[in-house]
């Protein structure tokens, strides 16, 4: 984890340095699941958001390359025999995505964008309230962490996905639809349990 972030300092300063660069900071808010090959019709959309900031620096006139640093909630709820379970995410990822974009009119610009993601879990948890024996319980447990109870092996942190995306840009205002897909499984014991959300984001750039 270091070394990215030495990489990531090393990689925004080089960019910096070219004149053309511009900055920018956005949030928004959304919906997440965890899509599985096992219990796909258990899983239901949970309410998310997400933060951060990037810069863009262009390649050519309608080509930009856009890496960011964003903190983004994902995770997802499954319906339970015993009751309703909620999984809660919390990542710190780097989108490094290619953008091109195409001129409207002389007030509004469109931008496609696409490319990988990466990503590491600084917090996440199982909740989960059911009724037992005519007494309601309550289950709360930090899935990265074996010594929990309940947890036999601790949970994946580092993720690897795809983010791609559509930004509607008006002077320096930028409304952007995103949807990022996890490739790499979190769950210790399901190959196929992985991230998926959508995001409607607000941003500004400097």
């Amino acid at each position: 984890m270091k070394k990215l972030f030495v990489f990531l300092f090393v990689m925004f300063a080089v960019m910096t340095a070219n004149a053309q660069v511009t900055w920018n900071l956005k949030g928004g808010v959304g919906m997440a699941s965890c899509i599985s090959s096992g219990d796909a019709g258990n899983s239901k959309l949970k309410f998310v958001a997400k933060f951060g900031g990037g810069l863009e620096t262009p390649i050519t006139q309608s080509l930009s390359f856009m890496p960011s640093l964003e903190v983004a909630w994902k995770g997802g709820k499954y319906k339970m025999y015993d009751g309703d379970a909620t999984l809660n995410l919390i990542y710190l990822q780097v989108p490094a995505v290619l953008a091109y974009r195409v001129n409207v009119n002389d007030r509004l610009n469109m931008t496609m964008k696409a490319g990988p993601y990466v990503a590491f879990a600084v917090s996440g948890n199982m909740k989960q309230d059911y009724t037992y024996g005519g007494l309601a319980y309550h289950y709360d447990v930090n899935i990265f962490d074996e010594g929990e109870a309940g947890v036999a092996k601790a949970a994946k942190r580092f993720d690897v996905g795809l983010d791609v995306g559509l930004d509607f840009e008006l002077h320096r205002f930028v409304l952007g639809l995103e949807y990022e897909l996890g490739f790499v499984s979190f769950a210790p014991n399901d190959a196929s349990l992985k991230n998926q959300a959508f995001y409607l984001t607000v941003g500004y750039k400097f």
